[in-house]
């Protein structure tokens, strides 16, 4: 059975390119010679092709130019209704009429299509799926006091405590009155992030954790973790996969979680 799974886990690295080259050459080789490893990579490349065209036909569907070829597919709609195409004396239809009428055929069948298949797919595409599956709200860490002065350093405290008992909208009220304290503001900028992201508002989450990326601090790693994931939230797989690489150099506690959401994020993006 661990063989069989080792064998399973190989040929899925060898469907996203995830091989070194002479692995990549033994698993043709089984390929070719068992027929039933063959089917389990016949199967397992339409499935990848079917994700693949999935998250692809959910781009669409959001696309703003869907609505202008439905518009576009609707008028020459009108235009034909009641009005079929005429022969002439040669027995030939228009070469105009032809081609303004498969243009008209491509657009309905294309919208109709595009919208048959939007209605029967969830809405969630796989980067938000995965954002799900990473996202866990930080835990928290020891909040050492530095130089700061004694009512800021209790509002610090009582700002992190709220945002760990999960009232976010509290923990943003209370990082606004510390405001920008040097002493603090590692700490403001990371909290702030997360509250946001707490709250669901991925974009000023994101917009602050990039500013607290361009001063890296102690929290460097877990900003770009969770900036990593804000990326991933809004879709823009290519920048999250930027972050992550550059945390696998950490040796730290997101290192492992970085190489393997970096390595689905690869995969979809195939």
């Amino acid at each position: 059975m661990g063989d069989f799974s080792n064998r399973e886990r190989k040929l899925a690295d060898y469907i996203y390119d995830d091989l070194a080259p002479e692995e990549m050459i033994d698993i043709e080789r089984e390929i070719a010679e068992d027929p039933i490893y063959s089917d389990h990579f016949r199967l397992n490349m339409e499935v990848k092709n079917y994700l693949k065209a999935k998250i692809q036909l959910e781009e669409m569907r959001d696309d703003p130019q869907l609505s202008i070829a439905e518009e576009l597919a609707e008028r020459e709609a009108d235009l034909y209704a009641g009005s079929p195409v005429q022969s002439v004396e040669t027995g030939k239809r228009s070469s105009k009429k032809i081609r303004r009428l498969m243009a008209y055929v491509s657009a309905v069948a294309a919208s109709i299509t595009l919208l048959i298949v939007a209605g029967l797919f969830p809405l969630h595409s796989s980067s938000e799926k995965i954002f799900e599956q990473y996202y866990i709200a930080y835990a928290g860490t020891d909040f050492v006091q530095r130089n700061a002065p004694s009512e800021l350093y209790q509002d610090m405290r009582e700002g992190i405590g709220t945002y760990l008992a999960g009232d976010y909208t509290q923990a943003l009220a209370i990082f606004g009155n510390i405001g920008n304290d040097p002493n603090l503001i590692d700490e403001v900028q990371l909290y702030k992030g997360l509250s946001y992201m707490g709250l669901g508002s991925y974009e000023q989450a994101q917009e602050v954790l990039e500013v607290a990326y361009t001063n890296p601090s102690r929290y460097h790693a877990e900003t770009i973790w969770y900036l990593s994931l804000c990326y991933v939230k809004s879709g823009d797989i290519q920048q999250a996969s930027n972050m992550l690489k550059e945390l696998q150099t950490y040796g730290g506690l997101y290192k492992e979680d970085a190489q393997s959401l970096e390595k689905k994020l690869r995969r979809i993006r195939k």
